[in-house]
């Protein structure tokens, strides 16, 4: 008996080296997403965990947390390559009037991620990881670039 169910799985080897890079940035992003929901589904809601965005959607410190994992990982394999992903770090320090409930946030994505600064309470709160959340907004520089007549990636 076939199981063609199996049919359509490939085996990481057969993926070129690119694809298998961009793999690991995944399961590594989903690593710190299975552990924030657990630590959602273990508390109650105004945590510090989930914030809401201008457009009244939620943003949980796993979406920015995933975000700069994968984009720092990507950037760092492809530098040439320019990204765009939803979140930024805008979104992130403006998102909460509260400014500790905010700094809290970067703690905990920074705590999540591996990503930061010697020291994180400075103002701005941890360029590092602010900047690899941002990755995702080259896309926007890029095509202000090349509008400008630039074909160069930011």
């Amino acid at each position: 008996a076939n199981n063609s169910s199996n049919h359509f799985v490939r085996k990481e080897s057969e993926f070129s080296p690119d694809v298998q890079y961009a793999l690991q940035a995944i399961r590594k992003a989903c690593q710190v997403t299975r552990k924030v929901q657990n630590q959602i589904i273990m508390r109650d809601t105004g945590d510090g965990i989930t914030q809401t965005k201008q457009d009244a959607s939620p943003v949980t410190i796993a979406d920015y947390a995933a975000q700069a994992i994968i984009l720092q990982e990507m950037q760092e394999h492809f530098p040439d390559d320019v990204f765009l992903a939803e979140e930024s770090s805008a979104g992130l320090l403006e998102g909460d009037d509260d400014a500790e409930a905010v700094s809290n946030m970067v703690q905990q994505i920074q705590e999540l991620t591996g990503i930061g600064d010697e020291k994180s309470g400075d103002n701005p709160p941890n360029t590092k990881l602010l900047n690899a959340i941002d990755i995702g907004q080259s896309y926007h520089l890029y095509q202000k670039k090349k509008s400008n007549g630039s074909t160069s990636p930011p």
